[in-house]
């Protein structure tokens, strides 16, 4: 009698202890929560505040998952994805704010200003939630995650995913590549997004790296070309003998500044016969 009677009060310790743990969409349909967001001033990282308000009596532990998103309420200003996952632990009728990380995932709208207002979507696209869970488990360069989402939100080059220490990027480029069905690109554009001082942004290729492998019936003299999608020279780069050989690869870097986004090709050739083609593409 006295062990069923120390289970229940055991029991009721326990539930009273409990916290319930609620995704944020659930704890707002159930009116448990209120929600604020707005910008921190940027497009990127740290750049939004979320405060939460617990209606109960009770504490309550409310999830916030990576792939949600952040519709700004000014259409002219760019939504922002949930890459980290956040969890807030809310006592009764209390408040927290939390700065949320995220990325823009709409390229061609204009960076928020600190103070915008925000709402929420519980439904993004199906492979920015994907790639949103994959960035939370993972770790990259910032400027990476950003060109990893604007490569799902916005078809933007799978290339442009890259940074100072591309071996650890690449597992990204991998991955977005094969969540777009495409293949792995055979190069990576260096870029650089400006933010002008009116919100709007801009990404410019800066140069293109990579490797061509190929074979050299002969030794011969080659050069590079580059010509763009009517067939016409836009850069030429001059190189040393190549010594023949059934399997050469040739590391290549060249300047891209200044060439008009659409596709291209590079073309090494000898004298008298074209040895290797690429094609590239500035988005």
């Amino acid at each position: 009698m006295k062990n069923t009677f120390f289970l229940i009060n055991l029991i009721l310790v326990v539930n009273l202890n409990a916290k319930t743990i609620l995704s944020l969409k659930k704890a707002l349909e159930l009116k448990f929560v209120s929600a604020k967001a707005t910008n921190n001033g940027g497009y990127q990282g740290d750049c939004m505040l979320l405060t939460l308000t617990n209606f109960t009596k009770d504490s309550l532990e409310v999830q916030l998952e990576p792939g949600f998103v952040f519709n700004s309420k000014n259409d002219s200003k760019q939504d922002i994805i949930v890459t980290r996952e956040e969890f807030f632990v809310l006592g009764s009728q209390s408040s927290i704010s939390k700065k949320i990380k995220g990325y823009c995932c709409q390229a061609g709208k204009s960076a928020p200003s600190s103070g915008e207002a925000y709402t929420f979507n519980f439904n993004p696209a199906k492979e920015l939630t994907q790639l949103a869970l994959f960035l939370n488990k993972n770790k990259f360069l910032a400027q990476a995650e950003q060109q990893a989402i604007w490569a799902i939100s916005d078809n933007k080059n799978t290339a442009n995913i890259t940074g100072n220490n591309d071996s650890i990027q690449m597992q990204l480029r991998h991955y977005v590549a094969k969540l777009k069905g495409e293949p792995i690109p055979w190069y990576v554009l260096e870029t650089k997004t400006i933010h002008y001082s009116s919100g709007n942004m801009e990404t410019l290729a800066l140069n293109l790296k990579g490797d061509l492998t190929f074979s050299m019936p002969n030794e011969a003299y080659a050069m590079l070309h580059v010509l763009n999608s009517k067939g016409e020279e836009v850069c030429k780069i001059i190189h040393q003998y190549l010594k023949a050989s059934p399997n050469l690869t040739l590391p290549v870097k060249f300047s891209v500044s200044g060439l008009k986004k659409g596709k291209y090709k590079v073309e090494l050739k000898t004298k008298n016969n074209a040895v290797c083609e690429r094609e590239f593409e500035i988005t």
